[in-house]
This record gives structure tokens, C-alpha cells and sequence, in this order.
């Protein structure tokens, strides 16, 4: 049994380096994911697609840890209630109120 089946977990600074090394075991052991990410998209999509591997939801939120708002907005938004079908792919806008978006590319 996985244990951590029907948990969620959220990892900051998720798709490289500790924060994917953290993400990957949650996923295996089989809670759902979401991880936040600065700048890089396609690491964010790479981590997201290995821990969808574990057949758990996953999600990239992109957002800048130096802006509280942002930070707010990540923890506020409920991206596992989110259908992956309500977006391109289950990396969401980011959670900047200024509008920047991990679909668009935003700046860094």
C-alpha cells in the first residue's frame, strides 16, 4: 500500500535540484503534488510529467518566492480541485497578480 495515498503535498522550489528530489517520493508513495517553480518551464513539465508517472495528479505553479503576494496567491489557489482538462496541461497560470503565466513562458 502507498502511504500516502489520498494525501496532497506542496513542495516550493520543486522542479530542480532538493525540491524534485522531494516531489518524486511524495508522487511514488502516492500523494498528489503540486510544487512551485521560478523560471523554468520545462524543468517544472519534466518533474510534473515524472510524478504523473506515479498516476497521481501533479502541478506546476510558477511563482516568485520574494513576492508575497504571489505566495499567497499559490497556497489560496486550489490547483488539485482544478480539472487537467481545463488547461493545456496541468501546469497552471502563475500565481502572480501581475499576470504572468508558466503557459506563456513569463519572464524570469
Amino acid at each position: 500500500m502507498r502511504s500516502l495515498a489520498n494525501k496532497k503535498a506542496l513542495v516550493t522550489g520543486g522542479s530542480r535540484g532538493i525540491g524534485a528530489a522531494i516531489v518524486q517520493p511524495r508522487a511514488k508513495e502516492g500523494a498528489d503534488v503540486a510544487f512551485s517553480y521560478a523560471s523554468s518551464h520545462a524543468e517544472a513539465e519534466a518533474v510534473r510529467r515524472l510524478a504523473e508517472s506515479e498516476r497521481v495528479r501533479a502541478v506546476a505553479l510558477r511563482a516568485d518566492h520574494t513576492e508575497m503576494e504571489e505566495v499567497v496567491a499559490m497556497v489560496s489557489e486550489k490547483p488539485m480541485r482544478r480539472s487537467a482538462a481545463s488547461t493545456s496541461s496541468s501546469t497552471l497560470p502563475a500565481c502572480s497578480l501581475r499576470a504572468r503565466s508558466a503557459t506563456q513562458g513569463g519572464a524570469s
